[in-house]
């Protein structure tokens, strides 16, 4: 599991789910979304359902949304607090119980306390060896399970590596954090207490030159929106650094550096965690090992893979 920090500054955002749904402001797409709502509208009214690593909800808004369980539970590793940062659907938010800061791995419920046990593209980010057999424990007699997951070879997988590489060209060799910090340092000591005015020259024509190469290559980044808010905050706080001491232009460089660094974690850990269609069926033959009658299959969309899909019915 990656620094649950890590998402818990992710999910203190109005978004709810984190693919396919334009960054976040509405739930998943029909090619994700009729899943779960044939799961939910399949299970007997007033069931228990609780949604695995949930981040803001989105599968657990859908199960909401068919308004035929009695509790809904979501839990997460992060510090998760949907409605209190998510804009829309407070209604449904309000019919589920959200508790954050709690490992799947170990879960504070008792034995059997479940109807329903259900993970959006969360369940592969845990020790599964440890979070799969509580996700069983928790269910009742006649207990559905339905995980979906990254597909290793799916379009989501290779699109995170794209932005990566993006990250890593932003950060490292286009260096345009540091460029700007070494710029703001040279050109304030300059203005302010006579430093070297070469040294400012130079700082201020490495950030042009790295500013220049951020601008050229938002056409074929994968992620254009890192570039281009990286570029303008960078230069705006430049340009309007009268108004500012060093150590808050510095600061904003930083906080620049480590918003990308931390969406190329999370990317990172999104395709360290993908399954590829072995691994997928070793966890469906895993939950049958535990007792469920298990299988997987492959979930597409338009763009292609998209994930996989465990599900499981235990006597």
């Amino acid at each position: 599991m990656p620094d649950g920090g890590l998402w818990t500054q992710y999910w203190h955002y109005d978004r709810i789910a984190s693919c396919f749904d334009d960054a976040g402001a509405t739930n998943y797409a029909d090619s994700i979304a009729d899943g779960w709502r044939a799961f939910f509208a399949d299970l007997a009214k007033g069931a228990c359902i609780i949604d695995l690593c949930t981040g803001n909800g989105a599968a657990a808004l859908l199960a909401a949304a068919d308004k035929r369980a009695a509790r809904i539970v979501a839990v997460d590793q992060a510090d998760i607090d949907p409605p209190a940062y998510v804009s829309r659907h407070g209604e449904l938010y309000a019919a589920i119980e959200f508790r954050g800061g709690t490992n799947v791995e170990a879960l504070p419920y008792g034995d059997g306390g479940f109807d329903a046990v259900v993970s959006q593209y969360g369940i592969e980010y845990s020790d599964m060896s440890r979070s799969v057999p509580e996700s069983v424990r928790m269910l009742a007699p006649g207990g559905r399970l339905r995980f979906v997951v990254h597909a290793a070879d799916g379009v989501v997988a290779r699109d995170a590596g794209k932005v990566i590489a993006d990250a890593d060209l932003l950060l490292h060799e286009i260096d345009l954090p540091g460029h700007a910090a070494r710029c703001f340092e040279a050109v304030l000591a300059a203005e302010r207490g006579g430093g070297d005015a070469g040294l400012a020259d130079t700082s201020f024509a490495g950030f042009q030159e790295a500013l220049v190469r951020t601008a050229r290559h938002v056409p074929q980044a994968s992620d254009r929106t890192m570039f281009k808010n990286s570029g303008a905050v960078l230069l705006d706080s430049f340009q309007r650094r009268g108004h500012f001491e060093l150590a808050q232009l510095l600061a904003k460089t930083e906080q620049v550096r480590a918003e990308i660094a931390h969406h190329r974690a999370r990317l990172a850990a999104l395709v360290d965690s993908a399954l590829d269609a072995k691994q997928a069926l070793a966890l469906a033959d895993r939950l049958g090992g535990l007792g469920g009658v298990a299988a997987s299959r492959p979930l597409g969309s338009e763009a292609g893979l998209i994930g996989h899909v465990i599900a499981a019915r235990f006597p």
